[in-house]
């Protein structure tokens, strides 16, 4: 086992776990064991190079979110590995050229002093901004300097990319592929090219400067990296994954009352859970065609859900998505009944059922900047 703290001072109940994980089977229990804020333990997710698990740890005078336990929980701690309830994690990892981030890659001007002009583009986005930067997250790294600053958290494989204080003053040369929104929520197998216009910028890495002083015209491009890092957890929340579906008309919102409990008379959007070995994408069209009679033109995910309590029923993970459909020929189903298309500044939050009216609110955010 390899022990690391925060400037190699760790505490007394931190090595007393180290003490007993070594005296009762050094071999059982071999992990790098990091004890500090999210600096310490992203510094050694880059500095180890064995292919030991990681337990993260925060410590008394640190913050940060990485960590699934504190010191304070040591014997909890304990008891769990000995009892071996704890399950290893294979994190994914974002590779932008030879560096790889745990975490995040973050561009910003070269001395914070001004805005930068870049682009990025991907096999389905075109996107051109004036802004402080850009992020590209992992799901880990969403969960960090993401949601600092306004972007969507995700517990599932993808590429989070969030642009920091744009503004939408540029001038789009390939208008008709243009994309303007504040973030993007990626398949995890997309590859996106960057390319640097206006301004020198850094390259962050999991917060460590790589690169000083980009030119314009540098190109980068970041994608999934094919290794992960071994991280070890503690607790697991079972989840049933969901779809829901956002359709506008005329600044409207395609909603429809529910039949069945629970909430039975709200309105909803259109949605439901996703089969075994279903993609979220088929689910998507198959309860757009079951529910109200609609095809799928094109759908693009916004923001996914999954906080506690959010459906009756149980955890439920609702990858929600904009959707364009091929035509407006509803229909109602046995699900559903009452479809139409209302004005959500007329709607309040315990007209819809769930967290319906919350996902609205927060598509108007991601599209239209409220």
């Amino acid at each position: 086992m390899v022990i690391k703290c925060k400037f190699n001072v760790c505490p007394k109940n931190a090595i007393d776990l180290y003490t007993q994980l070594r005296k009762y089977h050094s071999k059982r229990f071999d992990f790098n064991l990091i004890i500090g804020g999210d600096g310490t333990f992203l510094r050694y997710v880059h500095k180890l190079k064995n292919d030991k698990p990681f337990i993260f740890i925060r410590d008394r005078m640190s913050v940060g979110g990485l960590a699934e336990k504190s010191v304070e929980e040591i014997d909890e701690i304990i008891d769990k590995i000995f009892r071996n309830e704890y399950f290893i994690e294979n994190a994914m990892l974002l590779k932008v050229g030879k560096y790889f981030a745990l975490n995040d890659i973050y561009i910003k001007h070269f001395d914070g002093s001004k805005s930068i002009m870049y682009e990025i583009s991907t096999s389905k986005i075109y996107d051109r901004r004036i802004g402080d930067g850009i992020i590209f997250s992992t799901p880990l790294g969403s969960f960090g300097y993401t949601k600092s600053v306004g972007g969507p958290q995700v517990l599932i494989n993808r590429i989070v990319v969030t642009h920091i204080a744009p503004t939408d003053k540029v001038k789009f040369e390939k208008v008709e592929e243009a994309k303007k929104e504040r973030w993007y929520i990626l398949d995890e197998n997309e590859k996106i090219e960057f390319k640097l216009l206006w301004e020198k910028a850094n390259l962050y890495v999991d917060g460590m400067l790589v690169k000083k002083g980009m030119k314009v015209g540098t190109k980068l491009k970041i994608e999934k990296s094919n290794k992960t890092k071994k991280i070890v957890r503690f607790s697991k929340k079972e989840f049933k994954f969901a779809v829901d579906a956002i359709i506008e008309k005329d600044g409207k919102f395609l909603l429809a009352r529910r039949n069945y409990e629970p909430f039975k008379g709200k309105l909803a959007l259109i949605g439901g859970f996703i089969e075994n070995n279903e993609k979220p994408i088929d689910a998507l069209r198959r309860e757009l065609r079951e529910e109200v009679g609609l095809k799928v033109k094109e759908a693009i995910e916004f923001k996914h859900f999954f906080e506690p309590n959010r459906d009756p029923r149980g955890n439920v993970y609702s990858i929600a998505f904009e959707v364009k459909t091929k035509n407006f020929n509803i229909k109602s189903s046995d699900e559903v009944y009452d479809v139409g298309f209302y004005d959500f500044f007329e709607l309040k939050s315990n007209d819809l059922a769930f967290d319906h009216w919350k996902i609205l609110l927060e598509y108007l955010r991601w599209k239209y900047k409220l």
